[in-house]
Parts: C-alpha cells; sequence; structure tokens
C-alpha cells in the first residue's frame, strides 16, 4: 500500500525547474517529451479534467508553444463547474456577425463573453455554419473565462496564422569542422507578427540570432545543404543580435546586399 502511493505521488511530481521555465517564459517548445506529458497531466489535474479524452493540444504561436482548450475541456468544464448558458444574444455589425453568451457557475457568479466571425456575402448552408460557429464560439469563451483559464479556445485557433515548423539540421556523422571564421547553422525558426517576417537562426557555436524575411530564405537553403558560413551580426536598434550578412564558404557571396536596409523587425 505504502509503494502503491509512492508510486502515485512520484507520477504527480513534476521537475519544479520545468514549472519555473513554462511559467516564466509561456512556452512549451523547450520541454522534452517526458516533460510535457508531465505538464499536460498535472494541467488537467489541476482543474479536474480526463488527460485520456485529449482536452487539449498544442499550438505553435508567435514563436511559443502554448496549450489550447478543445471541446472536450469545455464540456468537461460546464460540467464539473455546474456553468450554464443563462442568455445568447446576436447582432451583425457590418460584415461581422457577433453572438454574446452570459453565464453562471454553481455558485452564481456570472460572467460574459462574444464570439465573432466574418459573414460577408455568405448565403445558405455557409451562412448557417457562420452563425452557429458564432454561439459555439461565444459559449465556449464564456466557459474558460468564468472557469478562470484564460486560454485560447479551439474556435479560435482556427482563424490565427500558425508559425511555420522550424527548420532542424541534423549533424552528418561525416560532417568536417566549419573553417576558421565560419559556422554551421543548426536551426532556423521562422517567425511572423502581423506583416512581419523573420526568423531566429541557432548556429553551431551556440550563438542566436535574428535574421530578416530577406536573408531568411537563404540561411534555409544553406542550413539544408550543410555548408559552413560566415556571418556578420550587429546589434539592431531595439539591442538584439541580428545577421546582416551571410557568406558561404569560399567566399560565395549571398544574393543579400549588406548596403541595402534590412525591414524592421516587431520589437
Amino acid at each position: 500500500m505504502t509503494m502503491a502511493l509512492a508510486e502515485r505521488s512520484q507520477r504527480k511530481a513534476l521537475d519544479p525547474m520545468v514549472i519555473q521555465q513554462v511559467l516564466l517564459s509561456g512556452d512549451l517548445s523547450k520541454l522534452t517529451a517526458d516533460q510535457r506529458i508531465g505538464y499536460y497531466n498535472r494541467v488537467c489535474e489541476s482543474i479536474g479534467l480526463n488527460p485520456l479524452t485529449q482536452p487539449f493540444a498544442y499550438l505553435k504561436l508567435s514563436g511559443k508553444e502554448v496549450l489550447y482548450a478543445k471541446k472536450d475541456a469545455t464540456e468537461q468544464l460546464r460540467m464539473i463547474h455546474g456553468v450554464s448558458i443563462t442568455e445568447v444574444t446576436s447582432q451583425r455589425i457590418e460584415d461581422v456577425f457577433v453572438v454574446t453568451a452570459k453565464a453562471q457557475n454553481a455558485e452564481g457568479r456570472t460572467d460574459a463573453s462574444t464570439g465573432a466571425v466574418p459573414v460577408g456575402n455568405l448565403k445558405g448552408e455557409a451562412l448557417a455554419n457562420a452563425l452557429m460557429k458564432a454561439e459555439t464560439k461565444a459559449k465556449r469563451r464564456v466557459t474558460l473565462s468564468i472557469c478562470g483559464l484564460g486560454m485560447l479556445d479551439e474556435t479560435e485557433v482556427e482563424t490565427i496564422r500558425q508559425d511555420p515548423p522550424p527548420i532542424v539540421v541534423e549533424a552528418s556523422p561525416q560532417r568536417p569542422p566549419a573553417p576558421t571564421g565560419y559556422v554551421y547553422i543548426e536551426r532556423v525558426e521562422p517567425k511572423s507578427k502581423g506583416h512581419y517576417h523573420w526568423g531566429d537562426v541557432v548556429f553551431s557555436n551556440g550563438e542566436i540570432a535574428l535574421a530578416s524575411q530577406k536573408l531568411l530564405k537563404l540561411l534555409e537553403q544553406i542550413a539544408q545543404e550543410q555548408v559552413p558560413v560566415e556571418v556578420t551580426i550587429e546589434k539592431n536598434a531595439k539591442g538584439f543580435n541580428e545577421i546582416v550578412e551571410a557568406r558561404r564558404w569560399k567566399e560565395e557571396a549571398t544574393d543579400a546586399k549588406p548596403s541595402e536596409p534590412l525591414e524592421p523587425l516587431p520589437f
């Protein structure tokens, strides 16, 4: 009996360093597979959800990996906390259909949230689906809000542009050491925010620097080819390390012209 309790306690335990990393950065991408499972289960346990029903999923957003709530999460939360949708109202504002849902939990606390979808010139089944989606979004958002969870809902994720997957280069066993003054590109992480596009580039010497969209495609190609590269890195106006020039091994210049101004980064 004592051994069973100890094993159960060990399963629930989560490395304090993992908790600190997630809470301070809000980014789950740096966690190992075991740490992700531990964190996922711990979140479910803390709010009473069954992890076997997969109430959450991962989303790559603005350079960070976060959890978002799926339908199973909001359905279980409504049952656990006795949440009732007390009122649903709707209105059309130009080409947007807006639904407001009010909710009340078992303790009598109330809350309200909105769900909005563009309708434009939709007709028939497409319009009907959009109207139902707005109502669903409002109900799920108010459920998360009244239960104290400030996370995205599944219906919101559909309209969010996710970051493209990072390009990870596996080092070849036959890859020779980089010549003096040159490094290999180990990882390229494209990112975007609004109309701005840039990326983080990780080099074989451990250094990390930003790259504008102008250089990013070139660096991605060089990374895939596993060719050593010579880079010039300078502090930008915001104090971040930024790549302003890149040259392949054998002094083959890239198409980027360092004399041209690089596009501003959203920092």
